[in-house]
């Protein structure tokens, strides 16, 4: 749960920025390019969050077994790491 709420939270530390960012950009300037690339990671992020609402239902119905939950925790904890990671500019 706690990589669940992490995900959320880097999503509202992002839309927070683009918020300031569009609060900065005078009309009929062109956008910085990392307005973009929050719009992109936002998106990004929220598809995964759907896809972990989903897997939570399966959880919830008994659809899906230990080790294939156990694989997918792995997966998107790394992912969140990969992220956090690319968002502060480490390699």
């Amino acid at each position: 749960m706690t990589s669940f709420l992490s995900c959320f939270a880097q999503v509202e530390m992002m839309e927070a920025e683009l918020e300031d960012l569009q609060g900065n950009t005078k009309k009929n300037k062109k956008p910085p390019p990392r307005m973009q690339e929050l719009e992109d990671s936002v998106k990004c992020l929220k598809n995964h969050i759907g896809k972990l609402e989903k897997l939570l239902r399966c959880i919830d119905n008994e659809t899906i077994n230990s080790d294939e939950l156990e694989q997918l925790k792995s997966d998107f904890e790394y992912y969140l790491v990969s992220q956090k990671h690319a968002r502060d500019g480490c390699c």
